[in-house]
């Protein structure tokens, strides 16, 4: 039997024409919603001070973190926690690797289950090369994938017989 003559599948494509017509709709129903309200200048009103009040926030954020992070490093033995434990200073360690050539000599000697392999870029490279220098390593499979036109064409399918 011919797979593009099964009734089945036609009532499928049908249903799923009907269901993106209807997402259609809404999308556009949504866009001209939407269209209204940023045109509405309440709403462009709360906007403004929505933005307004989170610079102001974001300014005043940075001003309090900046200042108790001097008031510690001049006073450290007062403690990590300021203003009555609104503000707690937390010192973060940060780290980064200066030679990769020793790291990786370190790595191979001492610690070798730190050595990652990138499987990604692993696979993208069997890939390319399968037909020419296939890695004995990866394993290749091939299987069929379905794509479903963006528009579904229905008189196409009436026209071959399936209706």
């Amino acid at each position: 039997m011919n797979t593009t003559e099964n009734p089945e599948l036609t009532e499928m494509l049908v249903s799923l024409q009907a269901a993106r017509g209807l997402l259609e709709i809404g999308k556009t129903d949504k866009a001209l919603k939407l269209a209204e309200l940023e045109a509405d200048p309440e709403y462009i009103a709360a906007l403004a001070v929505m933005k307004e009040a989170t610079e102001k926030i974001t300014a005043i954020e940075t001003d309090i973190k900046n200042l108790a992070v001097q008031l510690y490093q001049a006073s450290p033995d007062t403690g990590k926690k300021l203003a009555g434990g609104n503000v707690l200073i937390v010192e973060k360690v940060s780290a980064e690797i200066i030679s990769l050539e020793e790291a990786r000599e370190w790595a191979i000697k001492e610690a070798p289950n730190m050595i990652i392999l990138d499987e990604p870029a692993i696979i993208k490279h069997a890939k390319a090369v399968k037909d020419t220098l296939p890695l004995p390593f990866v394993e290749i499979k091939t299987e069929p994938k379905a794509q479903i036109a963006s528009e579904i064409k229905l008189e196409l399918i009436e026209k071959n017989g399936e209706a």
